[in-house]
């Protein structure tokens, strides 16, 4: 009698074979790929060692098409297999020509001097996948299109040049050594950009990304600009290259971010934590906005010149916020007390959110540069400032009056803030960090074409020494009636 086979054990039979040939045809080739490691050589002899030279990376031919090894002992030359890791580890002129398409590749290393990989006759993109990790220990350039959609992870201490058009997808990340432009628009405008350890030099070249994020390292370029299509997020590090776009840029942690290239991106600016220092001409001079939160710190910095921020951009700063002026100047003071001349380096100061608690004050620390003459802050006007509690720090400006002096600190305003004296007598003067109180309390009078805040002693103080004033001078006349007397006698 014939035996019937159930359903389920057909589906077996067929499916189980068909599942070993797929493995063995697709699946094993790509597990084993991923672990194959191939060195660049020229050489081909057997146990010589790794050879320097050029040749073609591509998956068949022969001659110059053969020009792997399977170890850095030296073996018999292969063609390349996909997916592998490559290798390039002695010095000497190396063009290394990509001749076909398709080509994949795991991770790069280069740790010999003088490679360029190039694009050969009938050659296409180069394809990064798995890892993605390109590695330099040494010096090396990279002047055909690399493809795919995982991205590029920059390591090693050397100089990594980019100068193809690069289509791939994903994030590149600058973690150590230097990846450098070669050319315009090396990244494609849908990847994003990140630096975390390493650096990015921009030089002369532009390009445009969906985002940059740098979270440690340094973002470099003298003339070139570097524009984004979503908010630049700083968290810790230096930019010394332009940053462009019609977007924002926002600090975040506790580190600290210096600016030091002309910025022309258009956006809000915006110190939710940590440092943000504008450390050139011009290092916000693009921006709409400065806003200040608490714990956040805007730092004008450097050694020339000053106009660091937009002069239409407003400044908004919350409790626990500080504004440090660098011993720089935002604005132009006015020629004299009924002189004119002055004008507003930013736009409004807003201050919201501040309180009498510890740490909830506003702050904006004058700087303590004893070399240089003191700073000023020049406002179109003040915004919010009624029962605010402001702090400022290290003031060397007089008390109750200004007499022109270049080594005072000036907080003006082109517009009268409009502040009572109940309202000035939240603002604390001190002559220092915040220890040593100049004076608690302030006063706003018109100086020339603008309108200045200056310490004053507090109203009890005055009234002490008034009435001291008033002993001294009963004291002295009664003793120059007993004087008077004792001559009559």
């Amino acid at each position: 009698m014939a035996r019937r086979l159930s359903v389920d054990s057909v589906r077996v039979r067929v499916i189980a074979p068909l599942a070993f040939f797929l493995f063995i045809g697709i699946i094993r080739p790509h597990l084993s790929n991923a672990q194959t490691n191939l060195y660049w050589d020229t050489s081909g002899t057997v146990g010589n060692g790794l050879q320097a030279g050029s040749g073609n990376w591509n998956t068949n031919g022969m001659g110059t098409n053969l020009r792997w090894s399977l170890s850095t002992a030296g073996t018999v030359l292969t063609t390349w297999v996909n997916g592998s890791n490559a290798f390039f580890e002695t010095n000497g002129s190396s063009p290394v020509s990509v001749v076909n398409t398709g080509m994949t590749v795991n991770n790069m290393t280069f740790d010999g001097t003088g490679y360029t990989i190039q694009l050969g006759t009938n050659g296409g993109p180069l394809s990064l996948i798995g890892t993605h990790t390109i590695t330099t220990n040494a010096d090396a350039t990279i002047s055909v299109a690399l493809s795919g959609i995982v991205g590029l992870i920059k390591a090693g201490s050397s100089v990594l040049t980019l100068s193809g058009s690069n289509g791939y997808t994903g994030q590149t990340d600058a973690q150590a050594g230097t990846l450098a432009y070669g050319a315009n628009n090396v990244l494609a405008d849908t990847s994003t950009l990140k630096v975390s350890g390493g650096t990015l030099d921009l030089k002369t070249f532009t390009d445009t990304v969906a985002g940059v994020q740098l979270t440690s390292g340094s973002i470099n370029g003298t003339t070139g600009v570097l524009t984004s299509t979503s908010t630049f997020d700083v968290q810790a590090g230096s930019v010394t290259a332009k940053l462009g776009g019609s977007v924002g840029l926002t600090k975040t942690t506790a580190g600290s971010v210096t600016l030091s290239g002309a910025n022309t991106y258009t956006g809000a600016t915006n110190i939710n934590a940590g440092t943000l220092s504008a450390a050139a001409t011009n290092s916000l001079g693009g921006t709409s906005s400065v806003t200040v939160d608490s714990g956040g710190t805007l730092l004008l910095s450097g050694t020339t010149g000053n106009n660091r921020i937009n002069n239409s951009a407003g400044v908004n700063m919350t409790g626990g916020s500080i504004f440090n002026t660098g011993k720089l100047t935002e604005g132009v003071v006015p020629t004299g007390p009924t002189g004119s001349g002055g004008s507003a380096g930013m736009s409004a100061l807003s201050l919201t959110g501040s309180s009498a608690a510890t740490g909830d004050h506003i702050v904006i620390n004058f700087a303590t540069l004893s070399t240089d003459p003191g700073s000023a802050l020049a406002f179109s006007s003040l915004i919010g400032g009624s029962g605010k509690f402001v702090d400022i720090l290290n003031w060397t400006g007089q008390l109750g009056f200004e007499d022109g002096s270049s080594n005072n600190d000036r907080l003006l305003f082109a517009n009268d803030p409009g502040l009572t004296q109940t309202d000035l007598a939240n603002w604390n003067f001190y002559s220092d960090g915040g220890s040593n109180l100049f004076a608690a309390g302030g006063t706003e009078f018109v100086y020339g074409n603008m309108f200045e805040i200056v310490a004053v002693p507090e109203p009890s103080t005055w009234a002490a020494a008034g009435l001291s004033l008033l002993t001294i001078a009963y004291s002295q006349r009664r003793r120059v009636m007993r004087a008077v007397k004792r001559v009559r006698c």
